[in-house]
């Protein structure tokens, strides 16, 4: 966990209330897929409804019940950073410009579903998990731990492995039920999910919601930002890697290769009945799109080319060259990658061709983004 972070406590499977559409309630084991699935159809579970929670502003509101008494609200994590002369920034400006941007939920989808065969073999005391996993080491040390297996009886194989995206490098709750079921039975257990259920609870990524300002001067110049995200966890923290852990690097890159004076980044995650959040190809994305849609309404605002708002703003790469959150940018050629691809394109054509569409009711955009690399992180 984080510092300040709110961990809950939680199981394999849900032992006193379910919290979202498709929690693990029950497992199955039979001779068959087949026969699993008819014996899944003999179980009755009866629901009493709670309230749920579904929305920022719900999680938020102290007056609706947590979804986990143990943390005692629905924010499980809250941190303000401030870097630079914020304040300054601020006063040097000629204006502020204000944004909101928000991003729903998606679902990662690999050609394969998640999966796994559990063998323990009592006689040797051998415990071997195949998963499609992209995390096999990771795997191996948590299951360890959690079916209280010895490391060195533990080995987890991965062969290869049909997409992941972010979602297979977590520990789920199905593979410590999966592993425990072999260690009890002395046998090997096989389970995959099928696409439905993929959808409905593996995991889902990117719910969350900034609210910007930027200090900037008439000329474009981009003097200091001050950005507020709330990211919604879903209702259990991924395991290793929790929501909250990705805030830290949205709140580190959002600057990208532009000069700021000042910067201020709040993040709030909470917890909703939903699917849990997951990696999904570089989970800090929203540091990207905010930053460049920034640059965009900027440019809008101030009657400005957007190409030359970002060109002027960016750092060169030399050795000197620093986030304002204090990582190196030596070396680093956003902008002469920028350039380039201006000429390339032939930005000045592209424009002209832009306004000739226009006379005759089409319309031809032209967009851009600059995105510093940082798998998996700085």
């Amino acid at each position: 966990t984080l510092p300040g972070m709110k961990a809950p406590e939680f199981y394999a499977l849900a032992i006193d209330k379910v919290r979202l559409v498709g929690d693990l309630v029950a497992i199955v084991i039979a001779e068959s897929r087949c026969l699993a699935e008819d014996a899944c159809e003999l179980i009755t579970v009866e629901y009493d409804p709670l309230p749920a929670v579904t929305t920022y502003a719900a999680a938020l509101d102290p007056a609706n019940p947590p979804l986990f008494e143990d943390v005692g609200d629905n924010t499980v994590y809250h941190v303000e950073s401030t870097f630079g002369d914020l304040d300054g920034a601020f006063a040097e400006a000629d204006r502020v410009v204000r944004a909101s941007f928000c991003q729903h939920r998606l679902a990662n989808v690999p050609m394969e579903t998640r999966g796994a065969v559990a063998h323990y073999d009592p006689g040797s005391g051998e415990f071997t998990y195949h998963a499609a996993s992209q995390s096999p080491q990771g795997l191996r040390h948590h299951l360890s731990n959690m079916i209280g297996h010895p490391m060195e009886r533990m080995r987890v194989l991965c062969g290869d492995v049909g997409g992941a995206f972010g979602l297979k490098g977590f520990v789920h709750r199905e593979d410590v039920a999966l592993a425990a079921a072999s260690l009890r039975l002395g046998r090997p257990v096989k389970w995959i999910e099928d696409r439905s259920e993929h959808l409905l609870a593996s995991g889902h990524a990117r719910e969350e919601t900034v609210d910007i300002e930027a200090a900037v001067k008439d000329d474009g110049t981009l003097l200091g930002i001050r950005a507020k995200l709330i990211m919604d966890q879903g209702a259990y923290p991924a395991f290793p890697f929790p929501a909250a852990m990705f805030t830290g690097l949205i709140s580190m890159l959002l600057p990208g290769p532009y000069r700021v004076k000042g910067y201020y980044f709040e993040a709030t995650v909470v917890t909703t009945n939903k699917c849990c959040y997951v990696a999904y190809r570089g989970p800090w994305e929203m540091e990207t799109w905010v930053r460049e849609r920034l640059v965009d309404v900027i440019a809008h605002e101030l009657d400005l080319d957007p190409a030359e708002v970002r060109r002027s703003n960016m750092v060169l790469g030399d050795k000197d060259d620093r986030l304002v959150t204090g990582l190196s940018l030596a070396e680093v050629s956003s902008r002469q990658s920028l350039e380039r691809a201006l000429e390339l394109a032939d930005y000045a054509g592209m424009r002209a061709e832009q306004v000739e569409a226009r006379t005759h009711g089409r319309y031809l955009g032209i967009g851009f983004a600059t995105f510093i690399e940082a798998a998996p992180g700085p």
